[in-house]
């Protein structure tokens, strides 16, 4: 009961009762979909949420402290101009951060869970699977921010692209995915690496590292199956 209690007082209600009526029609809105926790903050809405599952209680966790350590830096914002689409229940670790720009869509898979001080910078389009996990402080940013140029030619260089990431994936600690990035279904991504490019020609259950990534070797998994719903059951939000 103390647990609950305790949960209970960690959502900032205000917040949470804000973007949900500020998202959805009042049926909806009702259900109380995205879930707003103490530390983290929606800065802005402009743009639209939308879910194709059907709309229940806690699909969206911001700020929501699922992992070992759960105090925050009270850092934690999301600036949602664009299109966010949901494919399942999302998990936004504390003091994480979202941006997504005008006209960009992010579309999010079933458990998709952002640890701990991670960043999600959108500004044309990002996908990702069902259960893709990160560790804590990755980043996923499709744009350079800044036009690039080759002198010589005096071409510009694309200042933003797409990321691609499939089913079951694993990406370690402090690791950057950048555009251009397309990352196959049951892939391990090991710490401190940038992913920059196409890796599905490796095929599946494949491990990458390094600064760019590249092919480790191939036969390993996480094992989701055997921890599939354990995994459900804890980082679905519950009162």
């Amino acid at each position: 009961m103390k647990a609950r209690i305790a949960h209970f007082l960690s959502i900032n209600w205000y917040q949470t009762i804000r973007i949900n009526f500020k998202a959805f029609s009042l049926s909806d809105a009702l259900k109380l979909s995205i879930i707003v926790y103490r530390g983290f903050k929606i800065k802005a809405f402009t743009g639209s949420i939308k879910f194709n599952v059907p709309i229940g209680f806690g699909l969206i966790g911001f700020g929501q402290p699922y992992e070992i350590f759960t105090r925050t830096k009270n850092a934690g914002e999301a600036s949602i101009h664009g299109n966010l689409i949901c494919n399942g229940n999302v998990q936004f670790g504390v003091d994480t951060k979202l941006y997504i720009h005008k006209n960009a869509t992010l579309t999010l898979g079933n458990i998709n869970s952002f640890a701990s001080e991670s960043q999600v910078i959108c500004f044309n389009e990002i996908t990702i699977g069902d259960f893709m996990q990160c560790g804590s402080s990755c980043m996923f940013v499709d744009t350079n921010f800044h036009d690039l140029k080759n002198i010589n030619t005096n071409s510009l260089y694309p200042k933003t692209g797409s990321i691609k990431i499939g089913n079951y994936v694993y990406i370690g600690t402090q690791s950057i995915i950048r555009s251009k990035a397309v990352i196959g279904n049951n892939t391990l991504v090991g710490s401190l690496s940038l992913c920059n490019k196409d890796y599905t020609d490796f095929g599946e259950n494949v491990t990458l590292a390094g600064i760019p990534a590249a092919f480790i070797k191939s036969g390993d998994c996480r094992d989701w199956e055997t921890e599939k719903n354990d995994l459900i059951n804890y980082l679905k939000i519950k009162l």
